[in-house]
């Protein structure tokens, strides 16, 4: 059997106009939040009726994206995008073999290096393939973006901003990979 965690939900009792119950007062007159997850058809009918009947939210407006349309090319059924390793080893080959394939341009107007991130579950995971053998020719460039590396602002920023820059490879624990805006100052990288 293989199991793997895919995603996890997380829902917070959010205060209402009206008591939840009798250890739950009212606080607010109006609750806001923003995602991109309650849109219809994107949320299972049970959470949102957890959504609707008990955190008692009974208007949704939605917005466009700033970003436009998501343009990924995510197949779950390609060889590309999804490789079963039967080791440690093997597993760092792979990401390894992923890194150099992904270094390379993907126009031929460009011959730069593109930048690559790679997430990893954990900081003993993270660090135990920048410690391999597999991991060597990169090391010295490398960035390794985590919760101790990142423990000033400033330092958090500039680790950030560097992971976009041309040939750079970034290692970064899973915690920086949802709510962290990667941004792309360098045209030639967005080819």
């Amino acid at each position: 059997h293989l199991y793997a965690v895919c995603g996890e939900f997380s829902y917070a009792l959010l205060p209402s106009t009206e008591r939840y119950s009798d250890h739950v007062p009212a606080f607010y007159k109006f609750i806001l939040g923003v995602t991109g997850t309650l849109r219809e058809g994107r949320l299972p009918r049970e959470a949102r009726e957890l959504l609707e009947d008990e955190i008692r939210i009974k208007h949704m407006t939605y917005c466009p994206s700033m970003y436009g349309p998501c343009v990924r090319d995510w197949d779950s059924a390609s060889k590309d995008n999804v490789k079963v390793s039967e080791s440690k080893n093997e597993h760092f080959l792979i990401i390894t073999d992923e890194i150099s394939r992904r270094l390379k341009p993907t126009s031929q107007s460009y011959d730069g290096k593109r930048s690559v991130l790679v997430f990893f579950e954990s900081l003993d995971e993270l660090q135990a393939y920048f410690d391999s053998s597999f991991f060597r020719r990169f090391q010295d460039g490398a960035n390794r973006l985590t919760e101790a590396a990142c423990n000033q602002p400033d330092e958090r920023a500039s680790l950030i901003s560097k992971a976009t820059r041309q040939g750079q490879v970034t290692l970064a624990t899973r915690s920086f990979g949802r709510g962290i805006d990667f941004v792309v100052d360098d045209e030639h990288m967005l080819t």
